[in-house]
């Protein structure tokens, strides 16, 4: 959903979705291709806080990996849009984690 909150998935942000995917789920080439695919199908039936509450019981550092690999996808573009700040904003109150401190500690 980040890729497309500001209306265009830029190559730059599916590089980094792409990367994101294959480091933490091992998912790349075709297998990644699937999944957009699938999402594509059927990811209108799942909305942004079912998304996200999937993640909510898990330890707090995976929480933030969440919440910073939402921010780096949406800088991926050099551009980030005010859709996307409040993408980010919505995930890191639905979970627990304040975007503004991951943002704080990159500098």
């Amino acid at each position: 959903r980040l890729v497309l909150a500001d209306g265009t998935a830029s190559e730059a942000e599916m590089q980094a979705l792409r990367h994101i995917c294959g480091d933490a789920f091992g998912l790349h080439g075709k297998d990644f291709d699937a999944e957009i695919a699938y999402l594509g199908d059927y990811g209108y039936e799942t909305t942004g806080a079912q998304a996200a509450a999937v993640f909510r019981d898990l330890p707090e550092d995976r929480r933030r990996a969440v919440v910073d690999r939402l921010i780096a996808i949406a800088k991926a573009d050099r551009a980030v849009d005010p859709r996307e700040v409040r993408l980010i904003a919505r995930a890191g109150e639905i979970l627990g984690i304040d975007p503004r401190s991951l943002i704080a500690h990159r500098g």
